[in-house]
Protein backbone atom coordinates (compact mmCIF):
# COMPACT_ATOMS: atom_id res chain seq x y z
CA UNK A 1 0.00 0.00 0.00
CA UNK A 2 2.73 2.49 0.90
CA UNK A 3 5.99 2.93 -0.97
CA UNK A 4 9.06 1.79 0.83
CA UNK A 5 10.76 4.89 2.22
CA UNK A 6 14.45 4.40 1.83
CA UNK A 7 17.13 6.69 3.17
CA UNK A 8 17.88 8.24 -0.23
CA UNK A 9 14.26 9.40 -0.66
CA UNK A 10 14.20 10.86 2.84
CA UNK A 11 17.50 12.71 2.36
CA UNK A 12 16.38 13.86 -1.09
CA UNK A 13 13.19 15.29 0.42
CA UNK A 14 15.17 17.07 3.16
CA UNK A 15 17.53 18.50 0.55
CA UNK A 16 14.58 19.70 -1.54
CA UNK A 17 13.11 21.52 1.46
CA UNK A 18 16.52 23.07 2.17
CA UNK A 19 16.85 24.21 -1.47
CA UNK A 20 13.36 25.76 -1.39
CA UNK A 21 14.32 27.50 1.85
CA UNK A 22 17.54 28.76 0.30
CA UNK A 23 15.71 30.23 -2.70
CA UNK A 24 13.00 31.98 -0.68
CA UNK A 25 15.22 33.23 2.17
CA UNK A 26 17.99 34.25 -0.22
CA UNK A 27 15.61 36.36 -2.28
CA UNK A 28 14.00 37.84 0.84
CA UNK A 29 17.44 38.71 2.24
CA UNK A 30 18.56 40.49 -0.93
CA UNK A 31 15.39 42.51 -1.53
CA UNK A 32 15.64 45.68 0.46
CA UNK A 33 12.13 47.13 0.49
CA UNK A 34 9.85 44.10 0.17
CA UNK A 35 10.75 41.93 3.18
CA UNK A 36 8.26 39.26 4.22
CA UNK A 37 7.40 37.96 7.68
CA UNK A 38 8.64 34.56 8.84
CA UNK A 39 5.09 33.22 8.59
CA UNK A 40 4.80 34.30 4.96
CA UNK A 41 8.27 32.96 4.15
CA UNK A 42 7.39 29.61 5.74
CA UNK A 43 4.22 29.43 3.66
CA UNK A 44 6.15 30.17 0.44
CA UNK A 45 8.75 27.53 1.31
CA UNK A 46 6.04 24.90 1.91
CA UNK A 47 4.20 25.80 -1.30
CA UNK A 48 7.45 25.69 -3.27
CA UNK A 49 8.34 22.29 -1.79
CA UNK A 50 4.87 20.87 -2.52
CA UNK A 51 4.93 22.07 -6.14
CA UNK A 52 8.45 20.71 -6.72
CA UNK A 53 7.48 17.37 -5.15
CA UNK A 54 4.31 17.12 -7.27
CA UNK A 55 6.26 17.88 -10.44
CA UNK A 56 8.79 15.18 -9.53
CA UNK A 57 6.01 12.64 -8.90
CA UNK A 58 4.26 13.50 -12.19
CA UNK A 59 7.25 13.86 -14.52
CA UNK A 60 9.97 11.89 -12.76
CA UNK A 61 13.64 12.64 -12.65
CA UNK A 62 13.97 13.99 -16.18
CA UNK A 63 15.19 17.04 -18.05
CA UNK A 64 11.59 18.24 -18.29
CA UNK A 65 11.31 18.14 -14.50
CA UNK A 66 14.44 20.29 -14.19
CA UNK A 67 12.80 22.92 -16.39
CA UNK A 68 9.52 22.69 -14.46
CA UNK A 69 11.19 23.03 -11.05
CA UNK A 70 13.26 25.92 -12.35
CA UNK A 71 10.10 27.70 -13.50
CA UNK A 72 8.38 26.97 -10.18
CA UNK A 73 11.31 28.30 -8.18
CA UNK A 74 11.31 31.46 -10.33
CA UNK A 75 7.56 32.10 -10.49
CA UNK A 76 6.75 31.60 -6.83
CA UNK A 77 9.16 34.30 -5.59
CA UNK A 78 7.83 36.63 -8.27
CA UNK A 79 4.27 36.06 -7.05
CA UNK A 80 5.41 36.48 -3.46
CA UNK A 81 7.53 39.60 -3.81
CA UNK A 82 6.14 41.21 -7.03
CA UNK A 83 8.71 44.00 -6.94
CA UNK A 84 12.25 43.99 -8.29
CA UNK A 85 11.81 41.16 -10.75
CA UNK A 86 15.37 41.59 -11.99
CA UNK A 87 16.74 41.29 -8.45
CA UNK A 88 14.72 38.10 -7.99
CA UNK A 89 16.20 36.69 -11.20
CA UNK A 90 19.75 37.64 -10.19
CA UNK A 91 19.50 36.10 -6.70
CA UNK A 92 17.75 33.00 -8.07
CA UNK A 93 20.41 32.55 -10.76
CA UNK A 94 23.27 32.87 -8.25
CA UNK A 95 21.70 30.30 -5.91
CA UNK A 96 20.87 27.96 -8.80
CA UNK A 97 24.44 28.33 -10.08
CA UNK A 98 25.89 27.41 -6.68
CA UNK A 99 23.66 24.33 -6.38
CA UNK A 100 24.48 23.25 -9.94
CA UNK A 101 28.24 23.69 -9.54
CA UNK A 102 28.11 21.73 -6.28
CA UNK A 103 26.21 18.88 -7.94
CA UNK A 104 28.44 18.85 -11.01
CA UNK A 105 31.64 18.68 -9.01
CA UNK A 106 30.54 16.06 -6.52
CA UNK A 107 28.56 13.93 -8.99
CA UNK A 108 31.60 13.78 -11.25
CA UNK A 109 33.74 12.77 -8.29
CA UNK A 110 31.20 10.13 -7.30
CA UNK A 111 30.32 8.66 -10.69
CA UNK A 112 33.66 9.18 -12.36
CA UNK A 113 35.96 7.91 -9.67
CA UNK A 114 34.30 6.34 -6.68
CA UNK A 115 31.39 4.37 -8.14
CA UNK A 116 33.69 2.46 -10.48
CA UNK A 117 35.60 1.01 -7.55
CA UNK A 118 32.66 0.37 -5.22
CA UNK A 119 30.79 -2.78 -4.48
CA UNK A 120 27.19 -2.36 -5.68
CA UNK A 121 25.94 -2.75 -2.09
CA UNK A 122 27.57 0.54 -1.07
CA UNK A 123 26.48 2.74 -4.00
CA UNK A 124 23.45 4.12 -2.12
CA UNK A 125 25.49 5.01 0.97
CA UNK A 126 28.24 6.73 -1.00
CA UNK A 127 25.72 8.60 -3.14
CA UNK A 128 24.40 10.06 0.11
CA UNK A 129 27.91 10.96 1.22
CA UNK A 130 29.14 12.46 -2.06
CA UNK A 131 25.98 13.91 -3.60
CA UNK A 132 23.72 15.00 -0.77
CA UNK A 133 26.12 15.79 2.08
CA UNK A 134 28.08 18.51 0.20
CA UNK A 135 24.82 20.10 -0.88
CA UNK A 136 23.43 20.13 2.66
CA UNK A 137 26.70 21.55 4.02
CA UNK A 138 26.74 24.27 1.31
CA UNK A 139 23.12 25.25 2.03
CA UNK A 140 23.79 25.45 5.79
CA UNK A 141 26.86 27.63 5.20
CA UNK A 142 24.96 29.97 2.84
CA UNK A 143 21.98 30.27 5.20
CA UNK A 144 24.28 31.22 8.07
Amino acid sequence: MFEKLDLVNIIDSITTVMQCTLFILGINYCLEEDKKSLKELGLYIVINWILVTISYKLVGNSSLNIIITHIISLCLPYLAFKKNFFNIIIVHTIIYFLITINLLVFSNVFWGIISLKLDKRYIEFFSLVFLYSPQIIMIIIILN
